[in-house]
């Protein structure tokens, strides 16, 4: 028993959060408590047990924080539509409604925290945000045997992902090998897009009208894993740095998607999808490569550098289908998406305890003095 004054320890407390955590999510659907929970019980295992990772002392481990942020460009590497096929007869006579993608581009920005614990051990959070500048166009087609309607809209994109992992590193230094470190975590990703202004349509069976509009989401929870690489030797004084390779991938645990709109004049029809993905993945293959590095003191270092990213998605699910709140059929949902993103970086690094000094070298053992014998004098 402890006393009322007693206080939990770091570890403790972080036990106890997981614990809330792990209950909660206890009551979600099967998939959530065989996948999350499984990620989440990782996750805290390496966390709590950082120290004996690190092979260090639990009040006195190494501590190094890393700050980053990146800016850049986000554009489609692929193939990007949605589709929604009828289990029946479809809304309307429509059976088959199909979203096309074209020519996606938008400024990306991310935030990035990462702290190393001792000489193996890390931990990172990200956040990450394709935001909208300019409409792309969209192409809607939708099919009844042969083709029915169609039309070409402006749309507006948003993409946010919300990411945390925890890495160890198996190997440290070996030659050009920095570091090679296997890594478990969780995504969340977050897909919007804003129709408006539809236009080229075809044929003239679907009237556009400038007050019709439709918004589609998907939001989605994928526990990963993966690896990265680390190559030194590229540094030259101040210029060069780090090469770093990275592959992660994962499947879905949650997720659901949302398609409405309007559609004819005065929006007469208001057709809502709405439902659940039962399955999907993601791949995402990174490559960072740091230009300049910076001894701006000695606890605190700062690096320019440059990245390149390929990102793929893949979901299917099941949505219900209504019409002016009237449910009239499933959809088999399935979606599609590659991009890639490429920009700069900038990041300050914080030795927080900077590096150990060299132990003093021994004191050299005082020579030892022998007394001098005498010869004895003969009387």
């Amino acid at each position: 028993m402890r006393g009322r004054g007693h206080k939990n320890s770091a570890k403790e407390r972080f036990l106890l959060a997981c614990g809330h955590s792990c209950l909660f999510i206890i009551k979600g659907g099967k998939t959530v408590k065989r996948i999350v929970l499984s990620t989440a019980l990782v996750l805290a295992v390496l966390l709590t047990c950082s120290p004996a990772f690190a092979g260090e002392d639990g009040s006195s481990s190494p501590l190094v924080l890393r700050v980053s942020t990146s800016a850049g460009f986000a554009g489609d590497a692929g193939e990007m539509i949605y589709k929604l096929d009828a289990d029946g007869a479809g809304i309307g006579g429509t059976t088959l409604r199909e979203y096309e993608y074209h020519n996606f581009s938008s400024l990306y920005i991310d935030g990035t925290l990462s702290a190393d614990f001792g000489e193996r051990l890390g931990a990172e959070i990200s956040t990450r945000w394709a935001i909208p500048t300019s409409t792309n166009d969209v192409r809607h087609k939708d099919f009844n045997g042969p083709l029915l309607g169609g039309r070409t809209w402006n749309t507006y994109t948003l993409w946010s992902v919300l990411d945390a992992n925890v890495s160890y590193a198996l190997v440290k230094d070996a030659s050009v090998l920095k570091s090679f470190k296997p890594k478990v975590g969780v995504r969340w990703d977050y897909w919007k897009m804003y129709y408006e202004d539809p236009f080229d349509v075809s044929p003239n069976l679907i009237v556009a009208a400038p007050w019709d509009t439709a918004e589609f989401y998907s939001s989605a929870i994928m526990p990963y894993a993966g690896f990265s690489a680390t190559f030194g030797g590229l540094q030259w004084g101040m210029f060069g740095g780090d090469l770093e390779f990275e592959a992660v991938g994962g499947r879905l645990a949650w997720g659901k998607a949302r398609h409405e709109e309007t559609r004819d004049l005065g929006g007469t029809r208001h057709d809502v999808f709405e439902g659940s993905l039962d399955k999907g993945y993601f791949y995402e293959l990174s490559l960072d490569y740091n230009v300049l590095t910076l001894e701006l003191s000695p606890k605190v270092t700062g690096t320019v550098g440059v990245f390149g990213r390929l990102s793929g998605y893949h979901a299917d699910g099941n949505l219900e289908g209504s019409r002016n709140d009237v449910v009239l059929d499933d959809f088999d949902f399935e979606m599609d998406r590659t991009l890639f993103v490429t920009g700069i970086n900038l990041a300050i690094m914080f030795d927080i305890y900077g590096k150990p000094a060299p132990a003093p070298p021994a004191p050299a053992p005082a020579p030892v003095i022998e007394p001098k014998l005498e010869p004895m004098s003969k009387n």
